[in-house]
């Protein structure tokens, strides 16, 4: 950056740069360069390598903030907007990847409708080299095929890990670990053979300075040994429980105590409350750490 490259170089290296930002938690780096790279591409003509990764980091930046529907919205209008048939494999795989993941995250028609897109687009797109062929995979353990039992999910999840390592790429095995616990976590071999997964991770995590993904971990690895993972841990009350949920989908303190048949000074003191209890500075840390915990997942979400 410090020899003024142009502005097509700088949209790549700032792109890097955010997805540094994210995997350290600086969402708010990662924020600003988002919105840097987009600024710059709205005048430029298509061209897959600088707009789907662009794409891509607008939507891992809005799951970090703690709004999957966000990142829905822009996964789909990515979809749209890119004629992803003529685009590299190279950048429409993880593309794919994190619209799915996104798409998980979610319950309702939008995202069930990305979902079937998406699994369109992957049936018809070849993989060529080893990170493309994880990158696959990955797609496979989060979208699996119809009919797939608990054992086939894991055997997916798993291949995905196995694929990233044969890459020699460490960052992505951690995360293709973490979803493998998952799918471990809903099905029948249960915690074990999750926390096994886990303690794999971790030491990734933690050499690679991933601080969302090492919290992500170890609030798993107490759900898969048995401590507790959930708002009982955190020392919430009930009614804080539900005004985080609420929180976790962007509603304001107005909205909150509508919701809740409360007064928005009461709903605004259990925020700053919960706020405190998690360590948090803001309402968006909140709900990513919510996020990050999967505090409020469903079974088939965890999957």
């Amino acid at each position: 950056m410090d020899l003024a490259p142009p502005p097509l170089t700088r949209v790549a290296l700032w792109i890097v740069c955010g997805s540094i930002a994210l995997a350290r938690g600086d969402v708010a780096t990662a924020a600003k360069r988002a919105a840097a790279t987009r600024a710059v591409l709205a005048k430029a003509r298509y061209d897959d390598q600088y707009h789907l990764p662009q794409a891509l980091l607008d939507i891992e930046v809005a799951l970090a903030s703690g709004e999957p529907a966000a990142a829905v919205a822009l996964a789909a209008e990515s979809l749209k907007r890119y004629d992803l048939s003529v685009s590299s494999q190279r950048y429409v795989w993880p593309l794919l990847v994190a619209s799915a993941t996104a798409a998980r995250e979610v319950p309702g028609e939008a995202a069930a409708a990305l979902l079937d897109r998406l699994q369109t687009l992957a049936a018809k797109l070849d993989a060529s080299g080893p990170v493309q062929d994880a990158s696959k995979l990955s797609f496979a353990a989060i979208c699996p095929v119809a009919g797939s039992d608990a054992a086939d999910r894991l055997a997916a999840a798993d291949a995905a890990v196995a694929a990233w390592e044969a890459a020699r790429q460490p960052y992505p095995t951690a995360v293709a670990l973490v979803r493998a616990a998952q799918v471990a976590l809903s099905g029948p071999v249960g915690r074990g053979a999750a926390a096994a997964r886990l303690r794999r991770a971790a030491p990734i995590a933690e050499r690679l300075g991933g601080r969302p993904l090492a919290e992500q971990i170890a609030g798993l690895l107490r759900r898969a040994d048995g401590t507790g993972a959930g708002t009982d841990r955190l020392g919430l009350t009930a009614r804080e429980i539900e005004v985080l949920r609420l929180v976790t989908f962007g509603q304001s303190n107005r909205e909150i105590a509508a919701a809740l048949f409360i007064s928005p000074k009461t709903a605004s003191v259990h925020v700053s409350n919960i706020l405190a209890k998690l360590s948090t500075g803001t309402r968006t840390e909140a709900a990513a750490k919510a996020h990050a915990l999967h505090l409020f997942d469903a079974p088939s979400q965890r999957a």
